[in-house]
């Protein structure tokens, strides 16, 4: 009697997780997402993208499959900016658009030297 009961009990239980999970997945889906970082990992379980936003403004975060940045999209008081990034994660392209609404292109050769362009 004593098994007779566990059995049916254990089959209570499994049913009853059954049904929620089934409940689960066939709620519709959140449509609404707050977070202030979100962290994006590819199949291996490597972070690939960052997406964060704190006082300095929000920004995307671009990384390589070694887990270098290699290209920030952000936007801060002064401004929307994108850099891309080497291997060795040294900007070596800058976009930006100051607070006067000024664009600024600004590149970086290998041996360091600074060229900015603008209009």
């Amino acid at each position: 009697r004593s098994q007779d009961r566990w059995r049916r009990a254990t089959i209570a239980l499994a049913v009853t997780a059954l049904g929620a999970v089934l409940v689960g997945m066939s709620a519709p889906p959140a449509k609404r997402l707050d977070a202030e970082v979100i962290r994006v990992l590819d199949s291996r379980g490597k972070t690939r993208m960052i997406l964060a936003a704190d006082e300095n403004g929000p920004a995307v975060a671009l990384l390589d499959e070694h887990g270098r940045l290699r290209a920030n999209l952000g936007v801060a008081r002064e401004g929307p900016s994108l850099d891309l990034l080497d291997e060795k994660e040294t900007p070596r392209a800058q976009l930006t658009v100051d607070q006067n609404s000024e664009p600024h292109l600004g590149f970086t050769d290998a041996k360091g030297g600074l060229v900015t362009l603008h209009p």
